[in-house]
């Protein structure tokens, strides 16, 4: 302790030196490049490819980068649908849908964004299925934030991902055996059955109680369920 101060009140002497003697000057902030971000930004863009085993950023990162880059990517009332930049630096300038954001950023056509809705909040641990008798079907879910506290997203496609649909599914305010009130739902799973009939299910729990429960919804082929 003894030996740290020293070392602390000679650096401090130097400063006061240096500046009394007019041999340091003050130099402006620079700001450095986020290179994961901009890592992230090309992929996005379909500039480059992601590396082997790499963990992704966030798409809320992501996106908050572009709008900030480009000025795109509405927040408030922002629509599906798909939307074309002629001034973003892309192959083709290929048009690429976006979910629940009004502009949407150009890259090669396997960037179709299925469950980013632009609020910048969570949607993680993504599950997907495709139904074995007709792979035009498709279904996704996520931990999904956008409403508050994590719930469970549900995302649909009938054209082989090519446009996505969205819902939360009936699992909020769930009552528990034992009268708590599940106030979460996470870790969705989603399965299709021979019938075409889609599976969609995810753990409901309250954070303050014991119980908890596995909780899934089914849609029914015969119906037009799926």
């Amino acid at each position: 302790m003894k030996l740290q101060r020293i070392g602390v009140g000679v650096l401090a002497l130097v400063l006061v030196m240096g500046v009394m003697s007019g041999t340091m000057t003050s130099q402006p902030i620079v700001p450095q490049t986020n290179l994961a971000l901009e890592h992230a930004i090309g992929i996005a863009l379909g500039q480059v490819g992601p590396k082997p085993h790499e963990q992704m950023l966030s798409s809320g990162v992501v996106q908050a980068g572009l709008h900030a880059r480009y000025g795109e990517g509405a927040l408030a009332g922002a629509t599906r649908g798909p939307a074309r930049h002629s001034g973003l630096p892309s192959p083709n300038n290929v048009a690429i849908r976006a979910l629940s954001c009004a502009n949407v950023f150009t890259g090669q056509f396997n960037n179709i964004r299925v469950n980013q809705e632009c609020s910048f909040r969570r949607q993680a641990e993504e599950q997907i299925a495709v139904d074995p008798r007709d792979p035009t079907h498709v279904i996704a879910g996520q931990n999904d934030s956008r409403i508050g506290y994590n719930k469970c997203g549900i995302d649909y496609s009938f054209d082989q991902g090519q446009h996505w649909g969205d819902q939360l599914p009936p699992f909020s305010q769930y009552v528990l055996k034992d009268g708590h009130t599940a106030d979460a739902a996470s870790d969705p799973n989603i399965v299709f059955d021979s019938q075409s009939n889609a599976y969609f299910g995810c753990v409901v729990f309250d954070v303050f109680a014991a119980a908890n429960g596995v909780v899934v919804t089914k849609s029914n082929a015969a119906f037009g369920g799926t």
